[in-house]
């Protein structure tokens, strides 16, 4: 009888199906990470957190990890929610990904950024505070920024408070 899927090499020379099984997940594990590109946007699960790190779950195939200082400005994080993150190294003495999430939110707005630039639109931002001819502002949250007076908008701080 013959059986469709079976390593008959594997059985001949005395390996064991765990082995087998282990030798087929690297190689997937390797493939998957030569799909990765660099500075390429991936999604991840969170699996598991502690104080330092935050493991994530890439394609459901691999494991990597990301600094819990990066998720500062998201106290509610909980495992089962997906995040961004771009690979930074793809070989730790763990043999998982580490992976940067605030590189990938910090691509993600500079994209948003120039579309916004490109279609003459106006981007919210946060003021931190005012300087001679401005202000420093929070752009998407993320990247801190001069605004000039001139460029200053006051009609649409309607109802809000801010000091102009």
């Amino acid at each position: 009888m013959i059986i469709d899927g079976f390593n008959w090499d594997g059985y001949k020379n005395s390996q064991s199906e765990d082995e087998i099984n282990i030798e087929s997940h690297s190689i997937d594990d390797k493939k998957l990470l030569n799909s990765i590109n660099n500075n390429e946007i991936i999604k991840c699960t969170v699996i598991s957190m502690n104080l330092r790190e935050i493991t994530v779950n890439v394609d459901s195939k691999i494991d990597g990890v990301i600094s819990t200082k990066e998720f500062r400005y998201n106290p509610e994080l909980k495992v089962g929610d997906i995040v961004e993150g771009i690979v930074e190294n793809q070989t730790s003495r763990n043999g998982v990904l580490i992976i940067s999430h605030r590189k990938a939110r910090l691509k993600i707005a500079w994209e948003k950024i120039n579309k916004a630039f490109e279609n003459n639109e106006i981007v919210p931002c946060y003021v931190v505070k005012r300087t001679n001819g401005g202000m420093i502002v929070y752009v998407y949250d993320l990247i801190e920024a001069f605004l000039p007076d001139s460029q200053i908008n006051t009609y649409d701080c309607v109802g809000k408070d801010i000091d102009v």
